[in-house]
This record gives structure tokens, sequence and C-alpha cells, in this order.
């Protein structure tokens, strides 16, 4: 086996396609193994490309890192340093690429509204 398929199957390379071989450390800070481990945790996904494990994890960064920005707004409108989940909940409820966490990120109620809201039904 020659040295350039060695890099072509380890798992911190990747091959461009112009016989150019980029660490995968360079692309993304997520860990890739475990990125591949979560998709493949889905019964319909039996074979993933290295390149679509890089870019997803590419772009759950990038959405990580876009929910991190827009909640730094709110976290600045109190005038505090750190970032608290009803920022988190705020940038959900007020941007709307972030509908799909709706569910995952709700708002806090307390344990008296859920009573109600239990009793009405």
């Amino acid at each position: 086996m020659s040295a350039n398929n060695n890099e072509q199957t380890n798992p911190t390379t990747t091959n461009t396609g112009n016989n150019e071989v980029i660490e995968v450390r360079q692309l993304v800070d997520l860990p890739v193994a475990r990125v591949k481990r979560i998709m493949k945790s889905d019964v319909d996904v039996r074979i993933i490309s290295q390149e679509a494990v890089l870019l997803v994890a590419k772009a759950t960064e990038k959405m990580i890192e876009h929910l991190a920005k827009e909640s730094c707004k709110y976290t600045l409108k109190e005038n505090r340093k750190t970032i608290q989940y009803k920022d988190l909940v705020e940038s959900v409820k007020n941007c709307d690429v972030f509908d799909f966490l709706e569910d995952i990120i709700p708002e806090k109620r307390s344990f008296g509204s859920v009573l109600e809201q239990i009793k009405k039904q």
C-alpha cells in the first residue's frame, strides 16, 4: 500500500480531489468521529462518506455560532457578560432561522402555569 493511500484512509485527513490532503482538524472543531456516530444512529443510514460528515460538522458549527451571536445580542441589551438560557430562548423565539429549535429550547415556565394548563385540558 502506498503512502498516498494511507493518507486517504486516515480518519484525520481528507482528500480534496486535487491530490491535496487536508488535515480534518483544520476544517472543523467538532469531533468528527462523534458526529459520524450520531449520524449513524439513524437506522436508515448505513454508509456515510467522510465529506458528508465534514459538511454536517461544519454546518453544525456555523449554526451554533449563529445562535451564540444572536443570543449575545440579548445578553448585551441587559448589560450582562454571560449568555443565559433566557437569551437562547429569545433568539429562538425572534429569529425565524431557529424555528426548528422551539421544542428543544422552550421558554421556562413555572410549575403553577404547567398545572393550570393540565387542568384546562
